[in-house]
């Protein structure tokens, strides 16, 4: 859960974006509610306590009550939250519906605790006695979160750390401060094995067991995301002669990476270069790879150099570089395809069918 967090936190092309802990974007730091939640409860329940099953339930209006404790102290945690404002945490399958107000109460067999803190929404916390014939009662609206504990309560203050403007630009040249075999910085492999050898991103492994997932699609790598429409990615690419791979694969505007291309189709606007044939194309959907236009490079490419690849999308129109030399002045990307992957925001890099690559001063931009 706490890896799901993590990730859906940053990408928007997720489920349940802004529903992790926290998150960093180009603003700073922010932690989100559920953080505080959790801080509010784990604020008063220690370790090696466990939960009362007789303790835990729904509540007939709608809702959920869980029971901690050690055997001495112990500490409920209420929630009523409403279909449509707990999609985060629940993810039900199903809508459901609470009750607007409830009036909760709690039994206990012995007049052991006196009494409970109580705290809701992490409001001021108050004493509620316990009655003469052992049971606690309290109102409950709807969209609430709270505690009752025989713990004093401390309510969590949410606090702004100030960081600073992170740079919505990605780059790197794979010779500061790397050890060989190190992985690439901010790269999250879901097929394969990349290391950093001798200043160059190396794909050291293309089968398993070795590669996380198995997918039938030869798959590309995604980079970064970036909101803007208007993008540029560039980066020296070098194939192997003793390489299987026979294409390299540059795109931009994605809704996905690794695994979820083949079930996905995965949008997006790529252009594909083939070293043997020197042909290329430009492309969208991955799977199906319907093909927006075709052209032929203006020098031979060979297998064993580097060769400086780039794509600049500005509007409409896609500008695919290679070196100096353009492949293309500019080629129209047809407005169905644009509208399509509007909200879409995925660099992509990697070779036609998985083979051996190596990639250096990768760099993208927005504007």
């Amino acid at each position: 859960m706490l890896s799901w967090h993590l990730m859906s936190a940053f990408y928007p092309q997720l489920p349940w974006w802004r529903c992790g802990l926290s998150r960093v974007d180009e603003n700073g730091f922010e932690t989100e509610n559920a953080f505080h939640v959790l801080k509010y409860l784990l604020g008063h329940v220690k370790r090696g306590w466990k939960i009362l099953r007789e303790g835990s339930g729904r509540f007939e209006g709608g809702g959920t009550y869980v029971t901690f404790t050690d055997g001495k102290d112990l500490t409920v945690f209420v929630e009523t939250m409403s279909y449509r404002n707990s999609l985060c945490e629940y993810s039900s399958p199903l809508p459901y519906s609470i009750q607007d107000l409830q009036i909760i109460d709690f039994q206990f067999l012995s007049p052991t605790p006196t009494g409970l803190n109580i705290s809701l929404n992490f409001a001021h916390p108050q004493f509620l006695p316990l009655s003469p014939n052992f049971t606690i009662q309290f109102p409950l609206k709807s969209d609430s979160f709270g505690i009752l504990t025989t713990l004093p309560i401390t309510v969590p203050q949410k606090s702004t750390v100030s960081t600073p403007r992170l740079s919505l630009n990605y780059s790197d040249d794979f010779s500061s401060n790397y050890q060989y075999d190190d992985e690439p910085r901010f790269w999250i492999p879901q097929k394969g094995s990349w290391v950093v050898r001798d200043g160059r991103a190396v794909q050291k492994v293309t089968a398993p067991p070795i590669s996380w997932c198995t997918s039938g699609v030869k798959t590309p790598y995604a980079v970064m995301a970036y909101p803007n429409k208007n993008a540029m990615l560039s980066a020296d690419v070098m194939i192997p002669e003793d390489s299987g791979a026979s294409s390299v694969i540059l795109g931009l505007r994605s809704n996905c990476s690794g695994c979820d291309i083949e079930s996905t189709n995965c949008r997006g606007i790529f252009v594909e270069i083939h070293f043997s044939t020197g042909k290329s194309t430009i492309f969208s959907d991955f799977v199906q790879r319907t093909e927006i236009a075709e052209v032929q490079t203006r020098r031979p490419i060979k297998h064993g150099s580097f060769y400086k690849l780039s794509i600049h999308l500005i509007d409409s129109h896609l500008l695919v570089k290679f070196g100096s030399h353009l492949l293309m002045t500019s080629v129209e990307i047809p407005e169905n395809v644009l509208e399509k992957t509007n909200n879409d925001s995925l660099f992509v890099i990697g070779t036609g069918n998985f083979g051996i690559s190596e990639w250096d001063n990768i760099s993208t931009d927005q504007f």
